[in-house]
């Protein structure tokens, strides 16, 4: 479990690796296999294929690790 006292965010959480740059709060697709366990924000198109699988805890650029939300509560972006 993971609490941040500052935001009042608290939950589990994941460590992956950024596949695109990250954004605090977006909504991430499913870890996408044989990519060291890549992450990407998932695409707002509403395609059904999409699988999110968690928030971002802070930003990240590409090949950098990033910590996803998995349950709890967490701050989202309105717009993913």
């Amino acid at each position: 479990m993971v609490y941040d006292d500052v935001t009042g965010e608290a939950g589990l959480q994941v460590a992956a690796v950024a596949g695109a740059s990250i954004a605090k709060g977006n909504v991430l697709s499913y870890i996408q296999g044989g990519t060291n366990l890549q992450v990407s924000p998932t695409p707002i198109s509403g395609n059904e294929n999409d699988m999110p699988m968690g928030v971002a805890y802070a930003a990240a650029t590409v090949g950098n690790p990033v910590w996803v939300w998995v349950s709890g509560i967490c701050q989202v972006l309105p717009d993913t």
